[in-house]
C-alpha cells in the first residue's frame, strides 16, 4: 500500500545539490512544486492519485480517469486542470 501521489509532467532540476560531504539527490522547479501540491490535494478530494491535465492528455489512450475541474494551487497564477487516476485501461 502506498499513500496519496500528485502527477506532473514538465522540466525539471534534478541531481545531487549540496556540499560534497552532505549531497543530497533531489528535484526542484515549479513541475515539482504542481506535482507536490496535486499531491496535498488528495486528502481534501478523499483520492488516492491526482494528476494534472498535461499528464492526463499524454496517457489519456492508456488510462481511465475521472474530471475534476480546474483548481487553484499555491504558487501558481493559473488555475490547473485536475483529474483522478481511476484505473489502467482494458482492452
Amino acid at each position: 500500500m502506498f499513500g496519496p501521489n500528485g502527477l506532473h509532467t514538465g522540466p525539471a532540476v534534478v541531481g545531487s545539490i549540496g556540499a560534497v560531504s552532505r549531497q543530497q539527490y533531489t528535484a526542484m522547479g515549479d513541475t515539482i512544486n504542481v506535482a507536490s501540491r496535486l499531491e496535498g490535494l488528495n486528502k481534501e478530494y478523499n483520492t488516492s492519485i491526482l494528476v494534472s491535465g498535461a499528464v492526463h492528455e499524454a496517457v489519456a489512450d492508456g488510462f481511465d480517469f475521472r474530471a475534476i475541474g480546474l483548481v487553484q494551487v499555491k504558487g501558481r497564477a493559473a488555475k490547473i486542470d485536475l483529474w483522478e487516476l481511476a484505473g489502467e485501461r482494458r482492452g
